[in-house]
């Protein structure tokens, strides 16, 4: 049965870059295919993917969902918000690493829109860096701005690649 069906999930899947064709599962615990989708069914979109110059065992994948992934415990569930997300995938399964949510919030407690937009791992492979927009005057939690610039901002986000600690978020912005 399809759960959350009426939903947008996001997805991804290997292929074989020479041949175009599936990359076939070459082991039991080797996937091709993993849908990313909120545990609340929520609309779940990806924006971009990066990967580490030195690890090449994981992908990083960005995007927005207005739900809660499931590897996220620390979301503040307001119906109607959209958060930006950046997510850690080990390439053979799969499966998530870690995932890491960032939410907006507004004074006058309307919905609020983040956007993952784009993501590139540093040189060394120690940093996940991330970009997006705050959309409809909300304020990413977290980044240090007390109001918004104007209607819509962007963000830039730099994280641990290991376990997707946060070091800082900053939004910037224009009236």
């Amino acid at each position: 049965s399809i759960t959350g069906a009426g939903t947008l999930d996001g997805f991804i899947s290997k292929f074989d870059k020479e041949t175009g064709h599936p990359y076939g599962a070459s082991s039991s615990v080797e996937s091709i295919s993993r849908r990313i989708q909120s545990v609340d069914s929520g609309h779940d979109w990806i924006a971009d993917m990066c990967s580490s110059p030195v690890d090449p065992d994981h992908i990083y994948i960005v995007g927005a969902t207005g739900g809660r992934l499931a590897e996220v415990v620390d979301n503040d569930g307001k119906t109607g918000n959209v958060d930006a997300f950046v997510m850690k995938i080990n390439v053979s399964t799969l499966n998530a690493t870690w995932t890491r949510q960032l939410d907006a919030h507004s004074d006058d407690k309307t919905a609020t829109l983040a956007r993952g937009i784009s993501c590139v791992v540093s040189q060394d492979g120690d940093y996940v860096w991330v970009g997006g927009v705050i959309q409809e005057g909300a304020v990413l939690r977290g980044s240090g701005t007390t109001e918004s610039f104007g209607n819509d901002d962007i963000f830039v986000g730099k994280m641990k690649a290991d376990d997707g600690e946060m070091i800082f978020a900053r939004q910037l912005g224009s009236a």
